[in-house]
């Protein structure tokens, strides 16, 4: 091979190179809190930043958070284990570009929500199925219509092996005719998912579209599954007051838990069963059964109780021994309270319950 060959074939091989790495310079961009890189902001990209919490790496050059096309000049040394869309960097989830994966993330990641890029990748649910974990409502049956309902959902087995949380994101879908859009609200419950561990943030999310959809995401940050079940949180919302203004009477209010994804520390996808709930809705509060007004459990109790009512919000909560002893009293003004019990005896104890309406005394065994 002759010198003015061979050099020819190095600068085309060169040439080749140099366009390769451009190529894949110009494919790495970033939309500031799209960690998932499918086209959108949604509740799936908190997984990401849950996953990727406490790392970091290079800063990109633009270090901004405003929805437009970033490129990242210097990708990280870590990929996620795993994507619906193929390898993907941790670059990504550094939705701020400041080089840290951090709560500035989780704070692009709400500013820019819902957001959409061109040419979305829609995320991707696995159904789960028989034996599959379950993640389902619990609470009531019927609401008077302008009422305030509290549902809680728990994440159940249906199997004989615990579940490995380390995030999930869900959506509740509800009927806009019945329920009034944006006034749906939720509170986590970290009694489980989130054991009392020193330093350990959790990320949680909620967004209401306002067009009957309500997206819920739960992370820890720590690189560490917990095993267990229970309680995810709980969700409050408001039904429409002039509803038989609407619709006819005996029309039932439907809500569906869907489009689930549960990951463990391995990022890997546990398959979830979702639910759906129709509910009664009443024209007065002459209507409401007696056993939906006011709901204390569990009974028997170990821990703590809830308390909750779907139509007159609690005023007063007051607690007696055995004895007649009053050992608790608490003024509040909610549709839900929890009480702990873990200083109290074994035995009975007496709850009494001040709404609107009227007093409530329920029998509790503390186990």
């Amino acid at each position: 091979m002759t010198m003015l060959k061979a050099q020819k074939i190095f600068s085309l091989m060169l040439v080749t190179m140099v366009l390769s790495m451009a190529e894949l310079k110009a494919q790495l961009l970033v939309w500031p809190g799209d960690a998932s890189n499918n086209g959108q902001v949604t509740n799936v990209d908190v997984l990401y930043l849950g996953y990727a919490y406490g790392t970091s790496g290079p800063v990109r050059d633009s270090v901004n958070t405003n929805w437009e096309a970033q490129n990242i000049d210097t990708p990280w040394n870590q990929d996620f284990p795993q994507s619906p869309i193929g390898m993907l960097n941790y670059a990504y989830a550094d939705c701020n570009g400041d080089g840290n994966i951090d709560s500035l993330d989780f704070q692009t990641i709400q500013q820019n929500y819902d957001f959409v890029n061109v040419g979305v990748t829609a995320d991707v649910f696995e159904q789960g199925g028989v034996g599959d974990p379950e993640l389902s409502f619990m609470g009531i049956d019927s609401v008077v219509a302008g009422g305030n309902t509290m549902l809680t959902l728990q994440l159940e087995l249906t199997g004989p092996m615990p579940v490995d949380f380390y995030g999930i994101a869900f959506t509740v879908e509800y009927d806009t005719l019945t329920v009034v859009p944006q006034s749906v609200m939720f509170q986590v419950e970290e009694q489980w998912i989130n054991p009392s561990q020193p330093g350990t943030q959790l990320l949680v999310l909620d967004q209401d579209n306002g067009a009957g959809e309500f997206d819920i995401a739960i992370s820890r940050t720590d690189q560490m599954s917990v095993s267990g079940m229970g309680t995810i949180g709980t969700m409050s919302l408001i039904i429409e007051d002039n509803l038989f203004d609407i619709i006819m009477p005996g029309t039932d209010a439907y809500l569906e838990i869907k489009n689930i994804r549960l990951i463990n520390d391995g990022f890997e996808t546990i398959p979830v069963l979702g639910d759906f709930l129709t509910i009664d809705l009443l024209a007065s509060d002459d209507e409401i059964p007696q056993s939906e007004i006011l709901k204390i459990f569990p009974n028997p109790a170990n821990d703590y109780i809830d308390i909750s009512t779907e139509y007159y919000p609690i005023k007063n909560i007051e607690c007696y021994n055995s004895l007649g002893q009053l050992i608790f009293a608490q003024t509040v003004s909610s549709y839900y309270e929890r009480i702990r019990l873990p200083g109290y005896a074994k035995g009975s104890v007496i709850l009494k319950v001040k709404t609107d309406k009227e007093i409530y005394i329920k029998k509790i065994i503390k186990k």
